[in-house]
């Protein structure tokens, strides 16, 4: 008889005492058996049960009973129940071999028999068959005889009895005892007692043992009174000599399962019993196989999917054996120690490169059951501390970061399994929100998918999160302005809480920026200075919508907002219209949101009137415009002018009119018409109030429209007879009055026309609309003025009116006119309507040939300064090309024998013939196309230098010659203006370049790259001088602007020259700097020639740009300027125009003071560049100037010193601008200077036992302003630390350790029983202290270049350190949480300089220090490798004292990788790694 356990299952099957069957049967899917409740006796259970079983029941059924049937024939069945039917039982069992040999009667019933019950409790199992009832062979049978083959499968492993799948089970799915059928058994012989009572594994306890005579002794002595105190002790002494039996004391045997050298296919069976379950780990311990360790363990888990649990035990075992290895190698425990730490961080590599491979085997058949499974390994691995964490941590970070966009889904999975632990610790979590930020900056660069979607939706709500739970962890001053705006852009709603969180990080990280932290703590001109900015970089705003909020949002000051954008419309030091008209639509869009544009306008108007230096033309065309447009109201202005004292008692003064010139002036240029008559006439009295008379106007406007009646046809018949001799010839020099009504008149008269055509019907083109009434010179004449008036508003609606009925050569007209003003008409927004009307008049009139190519090109050209039009343009690009009168055969016609003759023919033919070859469409081989540009470059030289105007016509025969091979063409066109450049006498670069780059024949910014290139190449000094000149004059736009023609496109060139201007201010640069030199030359004409380029206007104006937009521009000029005497008075010169101050070209060191002075008082944030340089030219001295360097700068420096106290706080976006650009000497020298005196300021402690700090003395600049300047002037400062600096931070933090005693001092002082004075001269005293902490503090962190020095030593650091970290664990900081979380951060922020020593120092002399326990700081110093601190053991330490204080707690070494269940192969009483005799644990009573 045998016994088949559970596989897996380590205990014996219990036994149970029942009145028939004691044995179990063996476990039986619940889905195929009922379960069977171990509580309900057996015998009870077959009361309910009707089934048919043999002598073996397992339930103890009644004994079975042989029936016979009517022929002769007996069956065996068992008692049923009346409820339960038998209808034929040879159909019960099918299978049972017992029907194939007439064992069980035959039945006549042809129905099967059943068994009907709905009310049947349980299946019932087949008997098993009988051995002398078991089928006879046949008597003919015979055995095999030897060595006969049998096609049968050799059994190679002995028969192991396997549990049926029907046998009953318990409820806890467990088999009962199960036996193979021999006929030998005991229940298998039936008796009278067992038919009656059943089987029992013991035999019954006969009644007369209950009266046994150890009852009677106890009943005895229990009767008695004291029977009760008897029995109570007695149970005592059962229960204690139990308690001390059973005790578990034996010493651990414990020992890791060992490791045996197998073969390949052994140790692949014994991995494949690993991952089957049903093999109990016990059985696996005797024989772990050498080889498997590191990544190859992890690999095989991963291939054979052994389950994590068993995987993490195989791991465990593996490790610690690896472990012990060094512990009996005899060596020390130092050594052995080492040795484990080795072996984890090696194992930890191996379970990081495992992580890796897993993460890139994305996209592999079956990657996703693989990351699973390899993620859930590597948890279990981590959660149970089998690795270096914090390495690992580190190295997952790390591995984040520098992911590729491709697997950073995978990797951020990785990720989030950890986001726990990594956030508890501050250095690891800033280190995570500043991947996910760079992440997140990647994916917004690329083009979004749906992976990318979903991976940035993931990080952003986990960085939402993150703000609103800590948002420390976003503490990163070094990259914060890169992540500010990621950050920003994560929450798109409107949530109150998440912006005063950002606010909060903004705050925070500003306090510990290096340089401008101190500089942006005065955000009023910093957002003044942001909005400036943003106008300057508005390229004609396409979107003026966009602009508007972003302005908005920049300048929450809207009067400072209005005030800002007048002045930079206005100032003198910025160029152009487009700035005027783009503030003008600004205005409109304020005005519509119901911003009250007067209260800033009147006040602008104010300080223009008395300011210098400021653009008086350009205000008033600001003012008339919005006049126009109705923005201003013109009789509120006159009010003002009125209470102001413009009329009344100042008007009798006879300095009346010069005082109020800039008024008057005003109201000499403002637009008339539509006005009301009260407010001209109000206008008119204070004009000649003050001597200024207005018939003028009218009579200057009578002469302009009868000039232009004369010349303009569509104006002769409505003009009007002047007086005799009023002739005006100056348009430009017209007040602008009389401007803007001639302008309204012309743009009346025009629109009078068309719409008299267009109801007269008579003139119209073949698509039915008008045409249009004016001729092409007229319209010249007409653009002529109204650009000479400057008037592009009514220039605009002009054209709008003569775009309906145009022509070709008039629609060409005004698509070169729209184009030469393209600027103008975007910052104006009539760009987009233009384009639009010309684009469908274009339509109406196309036919597809070659006179439709130049309105064609025209329409690109306007459609590519608009951003919103780029598929149109690509449409015209190819109707161009349509419009060739190319063939089919063009594009392989081969060059004809008539080339060579079309080439040496004379000037009359040569251009025809070309003209007509290559407009036929040939294609010409490399030496074919160098002879036919050899031949028309030679033409076109010869042209130019007589100045000849057939020149443009061998222009356009270069234009059509390059589409045939443009690389080819490009080089040659280099080599011949290179040679022609060269020559002796060759016109002005600016004539040659200008035609060919309006042509399309040369890109100007290649050309102008290649000469600038080339300047030292084979050339003299003069030689490279001149050239440098001819170069820079093609930046003169009035010889394009003079060329203006109807048949060139000239605004390509000027467009050329503003897009290299404003994307290549380094060549600038370098030509001005060789032009600036020029000036000092040998060469008497190249040195005039050179001075007069530079004081040119279009010279002035455009190092104005390149000074104020491109900030390097400053220290590189500075270097050319201040490189000779000679060019240092040139560079006074040419700033004092460009800054329209008092010269101060005479270098003199009283005379230089005062301008300093000056210079400083006349700066603002729009000529702060040009005022740096000025001032760093001022500050140099000359090397042969007999004045001492040191002395002057000291002046200097007292000036500066002196200025910062008396403007910073009015200008401290203007005060720290030319801080920081100072020379370094002079940087140096006011540093040490702010340094002395700050620290001079800074209080001392009076004695050891004080606890009073003194009130700063009175200084002239005020302690922000000393922390500022410093702060400034940090960038001029040397890279490299010197001594002296790292002593004065030494010495900073020496003071802060002071005011750390002092804090001391003050908390341990007594506060009880103090008066109502006393407690205000502590609180007093307590806030000088914090102010100080917080002012060293800030001039630390200005500081931290220095800090984070490898020269700086770290044992100063770590007292830094140790020094804030006990302040903020012993001060009282909640009065003041300000600075209690600036010391925080500080803490966070210069901790990374530690080294890893550093760090450990700093954790263990702040654990001996108590300081880390419930403390803010445990987030900052405690690592997540720390070991267990809550595990100890207690020691007896001494016997004569009490219980409580006789115990001494030892940690206790807790062995992770020794947490290995199953080790040994045999169960043992205390087997176990961490003994069980230390918990007191009691063996298992069974």
């Amino acid at each position: 008889m045998t016994t088949n356990y559970d596989a897996g299952n380590s205990r014996p099957p219990a036994r149970m005492k029942s009145t028939g069957n004691s044995r179990q049967l063996s476990g039986v899917p619940p889905q195929t058996f009922p379960l069977l409740p171990r509580s309900v006796p057996l015998q009870a259970t077959t009361s309910s049960i009707s089934a048919v079983f043999t002598t073996r029941d397992a339930f103890g059924s009644p004994a079975p009973k042989r029936q016979k049937t009517h022929d002769g024939y007996t069956y065996t069945t068992s008692p049923i129940n009346s409820h339960i039917k038998l209808e034929n039982p040879s159909n019960l069992f099918p299978d049972n071999p017992l029907s194939k040999v007439g064992v069980v009667a035959r039945s006549t019933q042809t129905a099967p028999y059943k068994i009907t019950s709905a009310t049947a409790p349980l299946f019932v199992p087949p008997s098993p068959i009988r051995p002398h009832l078991s089928p006879l062979r046949k008597p003919g049978a015979t055995r095999l005889a030897l060595g006969t083959s049998v096609n049968e499968e050799v059994q190679t492993k002995p028969y192991a009895l396997e549990i049926t799948k029907n046998a009953p089970q318990y409820e806890d799915l467990t088999s009962t005892d199960f036996f193979p059928w021999l006929g030998t058994h005991q229940e298998d012989i039936l008796g009278e007692i067992s038919i009656k009572n059943g089987f029992y594994d013991r035999t019954p306890a006969t009644p007369q043992e209950c009266n046994s005579g150890t009852r009677s002794i106890i009943w005895t002595n229990l009767k008695h009174k004291s029977g009760l105190q008897i029995l109570s002790s007695l149970f005592v002494s059962v229960l204690d000599r139990r308690q001390t039996n059973g005790m578990v004391t034996a010493k651990s045997t414990f020992k890791p399962p060992p490791r045996v050298t197998l073969t390949d296919a052994k140790r692949e069976s014994w991995l494949r019993d690993l991952a089957s379950p049903t093999i109990p780990l016990r059985r696996l311990s005797r024989t772990i196989p050498h080889g498997i360790r590191g990544k190859s363990l992890l690999d095989h888990c991963l291939a054979k999917k052994i389950p994590v649990w068993r995987a993490v035990w195989l791991a465990k075992c593996v490790g610690a054996n690896e472990i012990r290895a060094f512990k009996r190698k005899g060596t020390s425990g130092a050594f052995a120690t080492g040795g484990e730490r080795k072996w984890i961080r090696e194992w930890t590599t191996n379970v990081e490169q495992f992580v890796e491979a897993t993460v890139r085997s994305c996209g592999s058949p079956e990657w996703q059951l693989d990351v699973t499974y390899g993620l859930q390994l590597v948890k279990h691995i981590y959660s149970e501390h089998l690795l270096n964490r914090e390495h690992f941590l580190d190295w997952t970070i790390t591995s984040f970061h520098n992911s590729d966009i491709n697997l950073l889904p995978s990797w951020f999975l990785v990720l989030q399994g950890h986001f726990d632990d990594i956030t508890r610790q501050i250095p690891l979590s800033r280190r995570l929100v500043k991947a996910m930020l760079e992440q997140l900056y990647k994916i917004s660069n690329v083009n979004i998918g749906e992976i990318n979607n979903s991976i940035s939706i993931e990080l952003s709500t986990a960085l939402r999160l993150l703000v609103l739970s800590n948002p420390s962890y976003f503490l990163m001053p070094d990259s914060w302005a890169k992540c500010e705006s990621i950050l920003k852009a994560c929450n798109q709603k409107s949530d109150i809480r998440w912006t005063s969180r950002i606010k909060q990080i903004e705050a925070r990280n500003f306090r510990l920026i290096e340089k401008s932290g101190e500089a942006l703590r005065h955000s009023g001109k910093t957002d003044r200075q942001r909005f400036i900015d943003l106008l300057d970089t508005s390229e004609g705003a396409s979107d003026i919508k966009l602009l508007s909020r972003e302005s908005l949002d920049t300048l929450e000051d809207r009067d400072l907002l209005v005030f800002t954008l007048l002045e930079w419309s206005t100032t003198p030091y910025r160029d152009g219209l487009p700035r005027i008209y783009l503030a003008l639509r600004l205005l409109r869009l304020w005005n519509q949101i119901r911003l009250d544009l007067d209260p800033s306008v009147l006040q602008f108007l104010g300080q223009a009137s008395t300011a210098a230096g400021v653009d008086r033309k350009a205000i008033y065309r600001l003012i008339a415009e919005m006049i126009r447009t109705g923005l201003f109201s013109i009789g509120k202005y006159l009010q003002w002018l009125i209470a102001g004292g413009l009329y009344g008692s100042r008007s009798e003064h006879a300095h009346t009119k010069s005082s109020n010139a800039f008024e008057l002036e005003l109201l000499n240029n403002i637009p008339l018409c539509d006005l009301p008559s009260h407010v001209l006439n109000l206008r008119r009295i204070l004009m000649t109030a003050n001597r200024v008379p207005c018939p003028t106007d009218i009579d200057d406007e009578e002469a302009v429209k009868q000039s232009l009646g004369t010349k303009i046809s569509i104006l002769k018949n409505d003009y009007i007879q002047c007086q005799q001799g009023n002739v005006i010839t100056d348009l430009a020099g017209l007040s602008g009055t009389v401007k803007y009504s001639i302008s309204r008149w012309i743009r009346d008269r025009i629109g009078d026309e068309c719409s008299g055509i267009k109801d007269a019907g008579s003139e119209t083109l073949d698509d039915g609309l008008p045409r249009a009434p004016i001729s092409l010179a007229d319209f010249y004449a007409l653009r002529d003025v109204l650009e000479t008036f400057e008037d592009f508003p009514m220039l605009a609606d002009v054209l709008i009116l003569l775009s309906a009925g145009a022509q070709k050569p008039l629609l060409e007209a005004i698509g070169e006119t729209v184009n030469h003003n393209i600027e103008v008409f975007r910052a104006l927004g009539a760009a987009e309507d233009l384009f639009q009307r010309l684009l469908s008049r274009t339509q109406g009139i196309y036919t597809r040939n070659q006179s439709d190519k130049s309105i064609l090109v025209s329409l690109v050209d306007i459609g590519e300064n608009l951003p919103t039009r780029g598929a149109i343009v690509l449409k015209l690009m190819q109707e161009i090309g349509f419009c060739d009168p190319k063939t089919a055969f063009a594009a392989c016609t081969p060059i004809s024998d008539t080339m060579a003759d079309a080439l040496h023919s004379g000037d009359s033919n040569f251009f025809e013939e070309m003209e007509a070859m290559l407009s036929g469409g040939i294609s010409l081989d490399t030496q074919t196309l160098r002879g036919v540009f050899s031949a028309i470059s030679e033409r076109l030289r010869i042209a130019w230098v007589g100045d000849d105007p057939i020149k443009c016509k061998f222009v356009e025969l270069l234009a059509q010659l390059r589409p045939l091979n443009n690389g080819e063409f490009d080089c040659l066109m280099l080599v011949w203006l290179q040679q022609l450049v060269c020559l002796s006498a060759h016109p002005p670069l600016v004539r040659i370049i200008s035609p060919l780059v309006c042509a399309g024949v040369l890109d100007l910014q290649a050309i102008i790259q290649h000469f600038v290139s080339n300047l030292s190449n084979g050339l003299n000094n003069i030689d490279c001088y001149t050239l440098s000149l001819d170069i820079f004059s093609l930046f003169d736009q009035r010889t394009a602007r003079n060329a203006r023609g109807r048949s060139q496109r000239t605004h390509r060139y000027s467009k050329g020259l503003n897009n290299f201007l404003r994307t290549n201010p380094d060549i600038i640069l370098i030509l001005f700097c060789r032009c600036f030199k020029a000036s000092v030359a040998d060469d008497a004409v190249v040195r005039d020639r050179a001075r007069t380029l530079i004081m040119s206007s279009f010279c002035l104006r455009i190092i104005q740009e390149v000074v104020i937009r491109y900030r390097p521009a400053v220290s590189s000029l500075e270097q050319v300027f201040i490189a000779d005497l000679g060019l240092r008075n040139l560079a006074h010169k040419m700033l004092d125009c460009l800054l329209c101050s008092i010269p101060s070209s005479i270098w003199a060191p009283t005379i230089i003071s005062q301008h300093i002075r000056t210079l400083l008082r006349l700066a603002n944030d729009f000529n702060i560049g040009l005022c740096q340089l000025k001032l760093n030219i001022m500050l140099d001295v000359p090397q042969d100037h007999i004045y001492d360097n040191d002395t002057f700068r000291e002046e200097c420096t007292t000036i500066l010193l002196e200025e910062a106290a008396s403007t910073f706080k009015s200008r401290p976006g203007i005060w720290l601008s030319f801080l920081s650009s100072l020379p370094q000497p002079n940087a140096e020298m006011f540093h040490a200077r702010c340094m002395l005196t700050l620290l001079t300021t800074m209080p001392k402690c009076a004695s050891k036992t004080s606890t009073s700090v003194t009130a700063p003395p009175t200084s002239v600049i005020s302690i922000d302003a000393l922390l500022a300047s410093i702060a400034a002037v940090e960038d001029r400062l040397p890279s490299i630390p010197s001594i002296d600096s790292i002593a004065t931070i030494t010495k900073n933090i020496f003071q802060l350790q002071s005011y750390f005693q002092l804090g001391d001092r003050a908390v341990a002082s007594p506060h009880g029983g103090v008066g109502h004075f006393e407690g205000v001269r502590r609180r007093a005293e307590k806030d000088n202290l914090f102010r100080w902490i917080d002012v060293l503090l800030r001039l630390l962190t200005i500081h931290q270049s220095i800090i984070r020095n490898t020269k700086f030593p770290q044992e100063t650091l770590c007292q830094f350190v140790l020094s804030l970290s006990r302040l903020v664990t012993t001060l009282d900081l909640k009065a003041n949480s300000l600075l209690s979380s600036t010391i925080l951060d500080a803490i966070a922020f210069f901790s990374d300089f530690l080294s890893p020593e550093s760090r450990s120092y700093c954790t263990a002399v702040l654990g001996d220090q108590q300081l880390l326990h419930d403390s803010p700081l445990k987030y900052l110093f405690m690592s997540v490798d720390d070991e267990i601190d809550w595990l100890h053991t207690a020691r007896p330490c001494n016997t004569f004292t009490s219980f409580a204080e006789n115990i001494n707690l030892v940690p206790f070494p807790f062995r992770r990788w020794e947490m290995v269940q199953d080790a040994t192969p045999t169960i043992g009483e205390n087997d176990t790694s961490l003994s069980l005799a230390y918990f007191g644990i009691r063996k298992a009573v069974l």
